[in-house]
C-alpha cells in the first residue's frame, strides 16, 4: 500500500510542489502561488506524503490546540490515490490534535463515508461562511 511513501509532520514544502497537488483538484486548482506560499508559512500543523522526494500528499489543520480545530486541504496526487495515503495523513493529524475538544471539516457529499471512518459525524446545525475572492 504505502510502503514506499514516507510521511512527515510539518516538513518544509516548496509552494510549487503544493500548487501541483492543488492543480489536481476541482476545489483548489486555481489557488495562486502567493496564497499557497502564505498558507505554508502560517499553518502551524500539516502532514505530507513523499515518494522519491516528490510531494504526493498533503493535509493541514487550523487549531487553537485546545478547543477547536479545522481539518483542511486533504489531497493526494491522482496517481497515488486508493493506497491509504490520505487515511494516513488524516490519522497523523488527528493523533497530533490529541484531546482537542472539537475537530471540524467541510467536504463534498461523496466524501462523507470516507470521513465517518475517522469518527466524524454530520451535524444538524447550520454552517455559515463568508467568502471573498482572492486576487492573485
Amino acid at each position: 500500500m504505502q510502503h514506499d511513501v514516507q510521511f512527515t509532520l510539518n516538513a518544509a514544502i516548496a509552494p510549487e510542489a503544493l500548487r501541483d497537488l492543488f492543480a489536481q483538484t476541482a476545489w483548489a486548482k486555481l489557488r495562486p502561488l502567493s496564497g499557497i506560499t502564505q498558507i505554508l508559512q502560517q499553518t502551524p500543523l500539516h502532514t505530507s506524503a513523499w515518494h522519491n522526494r516528490k510531494l504526493v500528499g498533503f493535509a493541514r489543520v487550523l487549531t487553537d490546540g485546545v478547543y477547536r480545530a479545522v481539518l483542511e486541504d486533504v489531497i493526494v496526487a491522482e496517481a497515488y490515490r486508493s493506497r491509504g495515503i490520505g487515511c494516513r495523513l488524516v490519522e497523523l493529524l488527528l493523533a497530533e490534535l490529541g484531546d482537542v475538544e472539537e475537530v471540524m471539516l467541510g467536504c463534498m457529499e461523496n466524501l462523507v463515508p470516507y470521513y465517518e471512518r475517522f469518527g466524524f459525524k454530520r451535524v444538524a446545525h447550520p454552517i455559515m461562511k463568508r467568502h471573498q475572492n482572492l486576487k492573485p
